[in-house]
């Protein structure tokens, strides 16, 4: 009986086209205790494609 696991390579669970930039925006809104700092915004895509992962 062969053994095959653990795999040698791990494959990566994002697409190779999909870009991890990230989008930095500053909260406005006075009642977040956030209010004047700078979060990073994610696309939905990626969000997706973290959970699938």
């Amino acid at each position: 009986m062969a053994v095959n696991w653990p795999q040698k390579v791990l494959k990566p669970f994002i697409d190779k086209g999909l870009s991890m930039a990230v989008n930095l925006v500053e909260v406005v809104a006075k009642n977040s205790p956030y209010q004047g700092r700078k979060i990073v915004v994610y696309d939905s895509k990626i969000i997706e494609n973290l959970i699938r992962g």
